[in-house]
């Protein structure tokens, strides 16, 4: 009798567990524009001095800081604003959030922080806006130095979608910077992240403090000073497909399990002024179209042609001297996978050949 009664929990909890749902962020609908305060639930809106550095939160609310725009603000014209009006305005549509960065450089920043553990499937896109250009960076816990997602320009509507695991606390900054000028850098952000399982938030009294914790169907982590154990029973899990319109959904353990279809380089900026340097970048690109960075010093970097005269072992480009504006490429090998970039190198000095 005792063991059917311990089934009968256990298959209770099982289903209690299956049954819990899914609970979606989205920072637009939850900041009403109207009033609300900041942290906001799961978001903070503010900035950072430097890409990664601590988060300073906005302290100014400003109903109306443009027309049919309600914004948190500081100071340095950093801003997180939502469009409550019914017509565009500098590029931000009825009912859209955006970024403005700072006109000391700052990092426009919308942070995500996570109430309780599991698996956080993200959806974001970074849109044109104003008529100004900015960049764009996803950070988990403000990793600047391997970011989740970035974009060296946000006029091509980049966006990012995937599934992160994290714990009670971890955070998911959504980052527009300036590139050195601030003007008309109104940038429009859509962001929404589901968990995968309902979550709690810390419980408090006045003489104990709990963090947050969850359990999946039927299992949960378990730790001691010398395993950690992440277990689970029942559910979906996989990755599941639709053709039209094409999306993926990934579930459990297995669903996180990838293989390496390539390499991709990257680069800081397309064009190079002669004698100049630019930042060269490697990833290893998924068959879940997401990608894993590769530390440059990790890459075997080569000239394969143009006027480069060499890439440093941390992937930094150097262009030669040219005549007129002139293509050039470079190589990157990982791992036996290789890839290139190319690049054009600006003429920038119209007498370095005589005249």
């Amino acid at each position: 009798m005792k063991a059917c009664t311990i089934l009968s929990l256990a298959l209770a909890a099982l289903c209690a567990a299956s049954t819990a749902s899914a609970t979606t962020y989205d920072a637009s609908a939850d900041f009403s524009g109207v009033s609300n305060p900041n942290p906001n639930g799961a978001w903070s809106e503010g900035y950072t001095t430097t890409l990664g550095s601590a988060l300073v939160l906005h302290s100014q609310y400003t109903p109306n800081y443009s027309l049919n725009v309600n914004a948190w603000n500081s100071a340095n014209a950093v801003v997180f604003e939502k469009n409550v009006g019914a017509t565009t305005t500098f590029g931000i549509a009825p009912g859209q959030a955006a970024l403005h960065p700072g006109s000391g450089n700052q990092y426009a920043v919308l942070r995500f922080t996570a109430p309780g553990a599991g698996s956080f499937t993200i959806a974001a896109q970074f849109f044109v806006g104003d008529t100004g250009d900015t960049d764009a960076n996803i950070l988990l816990n403000s990793n600047a130095g391997s970011p989740v997602f970035f974009a060296t320009t946000t006029n091509t509507n980049p966006s990012y979608g995937g599934t992160l695991n994290l714990q009670a606390g971890d955070t998911v900054d959504f980052v527009v910077g300036s590139k050195g000028g601030f003007q008309f850098d109104t940038t429009p952000i859509a962001v929404s992240i589901t968990s995968s399982a309902a979550v709690g938030g810390r419980r408090t009294s006045a003489n104990y403090s709990i963090l947050t914790d969850t359990a999946g169907s039927g299992g949960r982590r378990t730790t001691s000073a010398s395993y950690t154990s992440q277990g689970s029973a029942g559910g979906v899990v996989g990755i599941s497909t639709v053709a039209s319109p094409v999306e993926t959904a990934k579930h459990g353990y297995l669903g996180q399990i990838t293989e390496v279809t390539g390499l991709t380089l990257t680069s800081a900026a397309l064009t190079v002024n002669e004698t100049a340097t630019v930042q060269l970048a490697a990833w290893r690109a998924l068959d879940d179209a997401t990608f894993l960075t590769v530390p440059a010093a990790s890459v075997a970097w080569s000239v394969q042609s143009g006027p480069l005269t060499g890439i440093s072992a941390g992937g930094v480009a150097t262009a030669g001297i040219v005549y007129q504006d002139t293509a050039a490429t470079a190589q990157g090998i990982y791992l036996g996978d290789t890839a290139t970039q190319g690049l054009t190198v600006w003429n920038t000095n119209l007498d370095n050949f005589g005249s």
